[in-house]
C-alpha cells in the first residue's frame, strides 16, 4: 500500500498541475492518440483513468480533432458517433529512482547513490475512452459538418 501511495505521489509531483490532454505514453493511460486512416478521415481517441466525466473527455476529443483539422489546412470536419467505453487495464511501471526527500517506501524501495529506487510494479487503473472517426473538408458538404475554429 505504501508503494502504491508513493507512486501517486511520485505521478503527481511529476505532472505538476498539468493538464489529462497530452499525447498517451505507453506508462500512464490517459491522453490522446489517432490513426489516419484515409486521405482526410482519422480516428481519434482520448482516454483518463481519473474519473473525468465524459462531457470533459468529449471535450478533449473535438479539442484534439480541431488541432489535426489545423495542421492539415481543413476549414471542417464531420465525425461518427461518440463511442463511450470503460474497462479495467493492468500497467506495468518500471522502476524509478527518486529523490529520498520524496519520503520513505519503507522495505519495498532499495536505496542507491542516486536515491530511492521504487521497483517495477504493476497498477490497475479504470479507464474511460471517447472515440470517433473525423472526416475533414475545406468546404462545407452536409448539414452536420463543423468549423475547425468553431465559426458557423
Amino acid at each position: 500500500m505504501k508503494l502504491k501511495s508513493l507512486y501517486a505521489l511520485l505521478l503527481i509531483t511529476l505532472s505538476g498541475c498539468s493538464s489529462i490532454y497530452h499525447l498517451k505514453d505507453s506508462h500512464v493511460p490517459e491522453g490522446y492518440f489517432e490513426t489516419k486512416v484515409g486521405q482526410n478521415i482519422y480516428d481519434i481517441t482520448f482516454e483518463a483513468y481519473r474519473d473525468e466525466d465524459w462531457e470533459v473527455l468529449e471535450k478533449y476529443l473535438f479539442e484534439r480533432a480541431g488541432e489535426i483539422g489545423k495542421e492539415n489546412d481543413f476549414h471542417f470536419f464531420s465525425h461518427s458517433i461518440i463511442a463511450r467505453k470503460e474497462k479495467q487495464e493492468s500497467v506495468i511501471i518500471p522502476a524509478v529512482v527518486v529523490p529520498e526527500a520524496m519520503g520513505n517506501c519503507g522495505h519495498q524501495c532499495t536505496p542507491s547513490n542516486s536515491g530511492m529506487v521504487i521497483p517495477e510494479h504493476q497498477i490497475e487503473f479504470n479507464i474511460r475512452s471517447v472515440s470517433s472517426t473525423f472526416t475533414y473538408d475545406s468546404k462545407v458538404e452536409g448539414k452536420d459538418v463543423l468549423h475547425i475554429d468553431g465559426e458557423p
